[in-house]
């Protein structure tokens, strides 16, 4: 058996290490995306190529272009042109509605000549209707051999792409941050439980396995301990709770499918009543703690831990039909009623499978 010992980072590192991938992975692809410009492409040989080069489609491509023709067609989504490669095809190029940048090339063709026009554009494949179009268009004509029926290049697809590429790694980024101060967070929560515990009982600081060997109750599987007047909660995270504080106790059973496969999960839930020593008011506050996976055969470990707490913590109600807004119309339940109708409730969800 494992010594039960102070675990400040007790749920903790697991989200540092998810937070730190999450951020590199972000990082990665922020930068690769960064850095996608012409020259690299170029050096990655991801260069368009010509006509018969089908396997470059949906991908981002170095081009570069010597000559431009008449503009062929506007259309809501970008206007296109024709235009020759340094190599010699004659390719369909879509630019942004409105772009004057190739009709601008297209009057100084000489300069074009000594020094080529570079962009980078992504391949896009010609829906059939399209590409029967082309090829009837230029079926009659002299460069039918070396035009692109298949594909054009399209400027705002290349953006649009980079644009999503750069807001997904920023998501990523995001959320690894997002789970970084999430984890931040949870161990200043168990280290706030430790020295609450300590404050109470300064012998647990020079020995924590006190806590095993003189609790009033201890359950090893659940990772539960009753030690004097506190409650401690140690599975995921580490909770100190009063018991004179807790008005109402009980637990939930979360069940998830995920492709078919049921996962179920449970938490320790509770009311803690505080009084104000301002205005002498109390509040009611919701406290829960997860505990992890349930199984059906952690039911008697549960239930022997509430019929605990039910015995000798009187003023505590159990149970979902012993909260306090349901006690006004409900009668409460007794110790062993609630253990029953739990028993009952877990048998019938388990019967539904």
């Amino acid at each position: 058996m494992a010594k039960v010992k102070q675990r400040i980072n007790k749920g903790v590192t697991g989200g540092f290490i998810l937070s730190i991938l999450f951020v590199i992975f972000g990082i990665f692809m922020l930068s690769v995306n960064l850095l996608e410009t012409y020259e690299q492409l170029s050096k990655d040989g991801q260069v368009y190529t010509g006509i018969h080069d089908t396997k470059n489609d949906n991908t981002d491509l170095a081009v570069s272009i010597q000559s431009v023709s008449d503009l062929i067609e506007e259309a809501k989504t970008g206007d296109y042109y024709l235009a020759w490669t340094s190599d010699g095809y004659l390719v369909v190029v879509e630019v942004p509605r409105g772009d004057k940048t190739l009709q601008q090339l297209e009057k100084d063709e000489e300069d074009m000549l000594i020094e080529p026009y570079h962009f980078t554009a992504r391949q896009v494949p010609f829906d059939a209707a399209s590409q029967t179009k082309l090829k009837q268009y230029f079926s009659n004509t002299e460069v039918k051999d070396v035009v692109n029926t298949q594909s054009l290049l399209s400027i705002p697809e290349y953006s649009n792409n980079k644009l999503y590429m750069t807001i997904f790694a920023i998501v990523i980024l995001a959320i690894g941050v997002g789970v970084m101060i999430v984890a931040i967070i949870q161990r200043g929560k168990n280290k706030k439980g430790y020295e609450t515990l300590y404050a109470a009982y300064p012998e647990l600081k020079n020995d924590f396995s006190l806590v095993e060997k003189n609790s009033k109750y201890y359950d090893t599987k659940l990772a539960i301990s009753v030690y004097n007047n506190h409650i401690l909660f140690m599975k995921q995270r580490f909770a100190c709770v009063e018991l004179d504080h807790i008005e109402w106790l009980g637990y939930n059973i979360n069940t998830v499918y995920v492709r078919g496969i049921k996962t179920q999960t449970y938490s320790i839930v509770a009311h803690l009543g505080t009084v104000n020593s301002n205005t002498n008011e109390k509040n009611i506050t919701p406290f829960a703690v997860g505990q992890g996976k349930y199984k059906v055969k952690m039911e008697p470990d549960i239930q022997a831990f509430f019929a605990f707490i039910g015995n000798h913590y009187p003023h505590i109600k159990l149970g979902e039909d012993n909260k306090p807004e349901k006690t006004k119309e409900n009668k409460k339940m007794t110790i062993d009623e609630f253990l029953e109708h739990n028993k009952v409730k877990n048998t019938q969800e388990d019967s539904d499978e």
